[in-house]
């Protein structure tokens, strides 16, 4: 009996500590069970993540960052939506070994331009989220620039011919990858072809104009044209040597001979029925090599000659052409006559004149007689 009674009071001498711990305990319940504290997580940051992106993008990529010393060890959900809407565009989970996030945009395809929100949670707890904006414009060049070297500083014109001249342009709007081709021609002959890829969304880069065979660019006028897929292309001229001035001429003249200069000699407006050759033309200044002209001589509104030619000389000279007999002529036929001399891109110059019949001499009575 006594070892019985002394075993029950060593019993309670144990378990009474217990049971008052117990009920001081804040997590004591009354018939409710032991509730679970919510765990603790990281916040999740998204370090040079983008905050616009191209119309045409079809997926986002992030890297998401583990903030503080506490590990994320359960995999976080991902849920994208339109910024100010809950309803879910789409969802998925991100391991953390995962070094990226890779978001599929809906089908695969474009979404509407417009501000959306990403968020990540592990149970009811936000991890982190990250807005950005689809524009509603296409990609576009915003600026395009001449070099002569690839630092620049940027030039009108090449004054010189050169192996080598660069292009510096700016864009906006662009998706990562987004092709650019550049193509530099004279008179819609390629002579220089390029194709790059554009790294960011928007910035500037610098492209380099080669000839093949290391051939230089000569002396004239080219034009660079830059495509950016899905956007209208852009040209840009340019300019090696000095700017072309237009040429001056003097009026048209029609004269019985030239000098070896051109320099026209005996000047008339009438010629005798005698006549073997005519020359007719102008004298200029600031010719430029190649340039097109053409000379029409008509006699009582039909042609008897066209010419036409490209000046090869200085920038000061004289265009004629002649105006001669045939084989089978002996004179040049009278009568009255116009001359028009056009020069590329200018107006005609026009001038007329007249060749005299012969008229034979009167008879007299002595002439008679003989």
């Amino acid at each position: 009996m006594n070892k019985s009674i002394h075993r029950a009071l060593s019993l309670a001498f144990v378990c009474l500590p217990l049971i008052i711990s117990a009920c001081t305990s804040p997590y004591a319940s009354s018939g409710a069970g032991w509730p679970v504290a919510e765990p603790t997580y990281p916040a999740l940051a998204f370090p040079a993540a983008p905050t616009t992106l191209c119309r045409d993008a079809t997926q986002l990529r992030l890297h998401p960052v583990v903030e503080g010393t506490t590990p994320l060890e359960i995999p976080a959900t991902w849920q994208l939506s339109t910024a100010g809407d809950t309803t879910p565009l789409a969802g998925g989970q991100w391991i953390p070994g995962q070094l990226d996030l890779f978001i599929a945009f809906p089908k695969g395809s474009p979404m509407a331009p417009g501000d959306y929100t990403l968020i990540l949670t592990a149970g009811e707890t936000t991890l982190g989220s990250h807005s950005f904006t689809i524009l509603d414009t296409e990609a576009q060049l915003t600026g395009l620039e001449l070099y002569l070297t690839p630092d620049g500083p940027a030039v009108e014109a090449l004054e010189k011919e050169t192996p080598v001249f660069y292009l510096h342009y700016t864009y906006s709007a662009a998706c990562p990858g987004t092709p650019l081709w550049v193509t530099v021609s004279q008179e819609e002959l390629p002579l220089c072809s390029q194709h790059l890829s554009l790294l960011e969304d928007h910035g500037e880069g610098v492209v380099a104009c080669y000839q093949q065979e290391g051939t230089s660019w000569e002396r004239g006028e080219y034009t660079a044209r830059l495509t950016i897929t899905g956007s209208d292309p852009v040209t840009f001229p340019i300019r090696i040597g000095p700017e072309p001035q237009s040429p001056t001429c003097e009026p048209l003249f029609v004269a019985a001979g030239v000098t070896p200069d051109g320099s026209p000699t005996a000047l008339q407006t009438r010629f005798q029925w005698y006549t073997q050759a005519l020359y007719s033309g102008t004298q200029c200044r600031d010719l430029s090599p190649d340039l097109g002209w053409e000379i029409s001589w008509q006699r009582s509104g039909s042609e008897v000659r066209h010419y036409r030619g490209a000046w090869q000389g200085d920038a000061e000279g004289t265009l004629w052409d002649s105006l001669t007999v045939t084989e089978t002529t002996r004179f040049l036929t009278a009568g009255t006559y116009s001359v028009t001399l056009t020069l590329e891109g200018q107006k005609p110059l026009t001038t007329t004149f007249a060749i005299i019949p012969y008229t034979p001499p009167a008879e007299t009575p002595e002439s008679v007689e003989q």
